[in-house]
């Protein structure tokens, strides 16, 4: 009984462990702020237009819209 206690905490220790790491990587690494805003802002309105594009494309070419 006291193994399976033991054998359960220490996996919890080693997990505790990986996401203690994941987020200390990610708090040494900040994202990159230097973009302008207005530019970035402009990139995802694109991105956004591409992604709506390709799902109408998807769609019509699935129905054999022409």
């Amino acid at each position: 009984m006291f193994s399976l206690k033991s054998n359960l905490f220490v996996s919890m220790l080693v997990e505790a462990k990986d996401y203690a790491r994941k987020i200390n990587l990610r708090r040494s690494h900040p994202p990159n702020s230097e973009m302008n805003p207005r530019e970035l802002s402009r990139m995802l309105s694109e991105l956004r237009l591409a992604r709506e594009h390709a799902q109408l494309m998807n769609v019509m070419h699935r129905n054999r819209i022409l």
